[in-house]
């Protein structure tokens, strides 16, 4: 599916795909900073999977997600499982 895929003002940028392109990942940035958002490539609401966070890369494997959280110099690397686990650090 290409062209813009969301209807309001935010900036989305840094897109990512499930390794079966059914689901998106991108990075909002709004007023009230940035966060990591996921929607079905069909259409669909999104949902907010992390606030405070960008550029999203998911495994090959479609099951961990990595991304930056807070703001240079000061951010880190974080891994969660896609199923909903606490998120770690892994590089700052």
């Amino acid at each position: 599916m290409r062209g813009r895929r969301t209807d309001d003002d935010a900036n989305d940028f840094y897109p990512g795909w499930l390794p079966d392109g059914r689901i998106s990942f991108t990075t909002v940035d709004e007023a009230g900073g940035k966060r990591i958002v996921a929607q079905a490539v069909a259409g669909g609401p999104r949902e907010t999977l992390v606030e405070g966070a960008f550029f999203a890369r998911v495994s090959p494997d479609g099951r961990v997600i990595a991304y930056i959280q807070g703001e240079f110099p000061d951010s880190s690397i974080y891994v969660r499982s896609l199923a909903g686990s606490r998120a770690v650090k892994i590089a700052e």
